[in-house]
């Protein structure tokens, strides 16, 4: 795991003085390390991480084939077997090389220790994408029943990083996936969580994220410019001879109500139809071939 320690609010978890600062906890000489078949250890089912890519596996399974492996995985006892507390990588990169047994170290651990040792190894992990952090931390937060403030401390994150990844998971199922592939950044989504009511427009500019390689100004951008309430000047156009009659023409040419919504900079031009036959008839008047 990376060198960053973790603060004191592990005993929120844990109780007493016990601060974990890396992984592995058990040295070489506190703890025995234990051949196991590979076959008989179950993952983690508080692991945060979702998807372990082969080119992640491969460079680790080859440096095992060649020089085998140098540290151990932690696991912990179970009546028909092991399930694994820290080393899914190494697990699954063993088990690539071929190795039948995987040295292991068996410590006891209760269920909130697992999640703790678990988030832990991968949270601050740099490979871990935006959705499986923000699932882990909700994980974290609900099996432990902690606030955000509590978990920003445990994890050694900031409470406004926490917050801004438990939002990602308000966002729609396509979204979600495009943030767990990489396709957008955690950025794109920031910006598209604030359209949370405006799904078509979320969509829309998912494709034109990918499409056109928009920024996350411009995506803030636009936006802004799609959401923001219309302003409407106050004393309307009810008493606007000259906006009356051009409604009046254009209504009598068209065969339809029309409106002409004044604004102070443009306005909005409404023009109604009752049926599919209708509008086409309307594209016929305007010269438009839908």
């Amino acid at each position: 795991m990376g060198e960053k320690k973790l603060g004191r609010g592990l005993d929120l978890l844990v109780g007493g003085d016990s601060v974990l600062v890396q992984e592995p906890p058990p040295s070489r000489d506190s703890a025995t390390i234990t051949p196991i078949d590979v076959h008989r250890i179950r993952p983690n089912r508080f692991q945060p991480r979702e998807e372990i890519t082969d080119e992640n596996i491969e460079p680790l399974a080859e440096s095992i084939r060649k020089d085998g492996l140098l540290q151990p995985i932690l696991v912990r006892q179970l009546v028909d077997g092991y399930e694994l507390i820290a080393g899914e990588r190494r697990l699954r990169a063993a088990r690539r090389a071929g190795l039948r047994q995987i040295p292991s170290i068996i410590i006891k651990k209760e269920d909130r220790d697992l999640l703790r040792l678990a988030l832990v190894e991968n949270l601050q992990r740099k490979d871990l994408n935006p959705i499986e952090k923000a699932r882990g931390l909700k994980a974290m937060i609900s099996n432990y029943g902690i606030t955000q403030d509590e978990a920003a401390l445990i994890i050694g994150f900031n409470r406004s990083t926490i917050a801004n990844f438990l939002r990602l998971l308000d966002l729609p199922p396509e979204l979600l996936d495009a943030v767990s592939r990489e396709t957008i950044s955690m950025g794109h989504a920031r910006s598209l969580l604030a359209a949370n009511n405006n799904r078509a427009l979320q969509l829309l500019l998912l494709k034109r994220i990918i499409n056109e390689d928009l920024s996350v100004r411009m995506t803030e951008k636009i936006i802004a410019e799609k959401t923001r309430p219309s302003k409407i000047v106050p004393k309307g156009v009810e008493g606007d001879p000259y906006i009356k009659d051009l409604e009046n023409r254009l209504s009598g040419h068209l065969g339809t109500k029309v409106q002409i919504q004044k604004k102070k900079k443009g306005g909005t031009l409404v023009v109604e139809y009752y049926s599919n036959e209708h509008l086409q008839s309307l594209f016929d008047r305007l010269g438009f071939t839908a």
